[in-house]
């Protein structure tokens, strides 16, 4: 179990770190809501002064930050990426491929916000789970009443994607050790069987995983021994957010 990918500076002693994981949450769903909602430059330029402020407190290597923010970018842009071209308006650029295509204003316009937006709230979530101990933000959304079945998921799924992983791992390498200058069709046709191995593996797994949670009592909630305080400090944080997003958008739109 090698894996730190999820924790690795959550354990970091920070002036972001310290504040309880249930006003974190909402102060990330406050400024997530404002980030989808962002229509001026204005508005994308202090919620991100917002952002790298709380990166530099957080003392995390921003370059980190970053670069896992970076990977998300190719899914949003496959899933945008043809907004210009289908949203109506003035045209700007108009080639012919096969049939004519033309590239609008207003689309290109509309395209640029969703980027911007989606970014900013990867942004927003990389931070929140990365100052933060995943148990504890299980924690957090346990307090602010989340639904238990959604808390379970992800508590079973922290647990387990380690061992999912170490599992791959293990087929990867006995396959590896198996092939001699494999052609590609041999490459997908074992990576098939790697994939189907892990699904038949997880699924058994699973089963034994929950007779065994049940022959010793479980009954469907996750105790734990931590306890979480809000503080002075912490109200204060959450009040002095909420009004600089009313502000900023009092500003926006008068």
């Amino acid at each position: 179990m090698h894996h730190s990918f999820l924790d690795i500076y959550s354990d970091k002693i920070s002036p972001i770190h310290k504040i309880d994981p249930r006003i974190k949450i909402l102060i990330s769903i406050l400024l997530i809501i404002f980030a989808v909602t962002i229509n001026n430059l204005f508005e994308f330029i202090v919620l991100s002064l917002i952002l790298l402020i709380s990166i530099f407190f957080s003392n995390i290597p921003i370059k980190n930050i970053f670069i896992r923010s970076l990977k998300i970018i190719p899914f949003i842009l496959i899933l945008s990426i043809f907004i210009p071209f289908v949203k109506g308006g003035s045209t700007l650029i108009q080639f012919k491929f096969i049939i004519p295509i033309t590239i609008g204003k207003e689309g290109l316009i509309l395209f640029s916000k969703i980027v911007l937006r989606s970014y900013l709230v990867v942004l927003i979530t990389i931070i929140l789970i990365t100052t933060t101990r995943f148990t504890s933000l299980l924690k957090g959304f346990e307090g602010l009443k989340f639904p238990h079945i959604f808390i379970l998921i992800l508590s079973f799924m922290y647990r387990y994607i380690f061992l999912f992983f170490d599992e791959f791992e293990r087929l990867l390498r006995a396959r590896n050790s198996r092939m001699i200058k494999p052609g590609m069709f041999l490459k997908i046709k074992s990576l098939a069987y790697v994939i189907g191995t892990m699904f038949l593996r997880t699924f058994e797994r699973s089963e034994r995983v929950y007779e065994a949670m049940i022959s010793r009592g479980f009954t469907g909630e996750i105790i734990t021994m931590e306890q979480m305080s809000v503080k002075k400090l912490d109200i204060i944080i959450l009040g002095f957010v909420i009004l600089i997003l009313l502000i900023m958008r009092l500003i926006s739109i008068l």
